[in-house]
């Protein structure tokens, strides 16, 4: 550990019980500690092009789950 993953992934971030600010500044936050922790190599969309953002409410728990997986490419547009 650290591992660095290097082939294209999926980003799920779960927000439980607070959202403070724009989601996506916490979001783009997120992103820098992957990227500092070296999780991913950077947040462009080589490694990620997919990010989805989801808010639960709950007044017991708060916090955040980041999911990280494999991306499957679906082709919308004929080149």
């Amino acid at each position: 550990f650290p591992v660095t993953i290097q082939t294209p992934v999926s980003i799920s971030v779960i927000f439980v019980g607070f959202l403070q600010g724009d989601a996506d500044n916490v979001i783009g936050a997120i992103m820098d500690l992957l990227v500092e922790a070296k999780v991913i190599p950077d947040d462009s969309p080589k490694y990620v092009p997919k990010i989805v953002a989801e808010y639960q409410k709950s007044s017991k728990q708060k916090g955040a789950v980041v999911i990280i997986e494999d991306f499957k490419f679906q082709k919308f547009i004929n080149n």
